[in-house]
């Protein structure tokens, strides 16, 4: 779940993880602290707001379809990397010329 979303957004919500486990939302909770105890996951849960926030979890063998997400969403990255530095060059012209 977590590989699926943007690395700006690993805040998942305990409805979700119910949905995706099969678990009922109440041991949803039980299942992150186990999962963080067993250094699966690092992060933090939010309970007031049900979300538990991903910054790392525990390396696995990907699958064909995965690594090829993954080249994706890299090479999105690399493009956006891209327009960021020339939008920034275009805007620091007018000040660097002075």
């Amino acid at each position: 779940m977590t590989f699926v979303r943007p690395a700006n957004d690993r805040a998942l919500s305990f409805a979700e993880i119910a949905e995706k486990t099969n678990l009922g939302k109440s041991d949803v909770e039980s299942l992150i602290i186990r999962a963080l105890s067993l250094n699966l996951v690092k992060g933090s849960i939010d309970e007031v707001a049900e979300k538990v926030h991903m910054t790392w979890v525990q390396p696995r063998v990907l699958s064909v379809e995965q690594i090829d997400r993954m080249r994706v969403r890299i090479g999105d990255w690399v493009k956006e990397v891209g327009e960021t530095e020339k939008m920034m060059e275009e805007k620091a012209r007018p000040i660097l010329s002075h």
